[in-house]
């Protein structure tokens, strides 16, 4: 799974966060940090922000709601 970052005006994403293959995802909650260097302020400040969310793998065999919170913590260097 790969999660990307964009201004929600343009196709231009960067990609901010990514679950490896073979890391169990047989959980009910998956937390995913952004990648160190990910530049994501100009983004966060945008009028719009688009967050995207790309992923394979099986379906589950029951019906399943999928919810996601994006929560981000900001450090300003002045």
């Amino acid at each position: 799974m790969k999660v990307y970052i964009s201004d929600g005006e343009s196709d231009t994403k960067i990609e901010i966060a990514r679950i490896e293959d073979g890391t169990n995802t047989d959980v009910r909650l998956l937390y995913l940090d952004v990648f160190a260097d990910s530049e994501i302020g100009k983004y966060l400040r945008a009028e719009k922000t688009k967050i995207t969310v790309e992923a394979q793998g099986e379906p589950p065999q029951e019906n399943t709601t999928i919810e996601a919170v994006a929560t981000f913590k900001i450090k300003l260097k002045l």
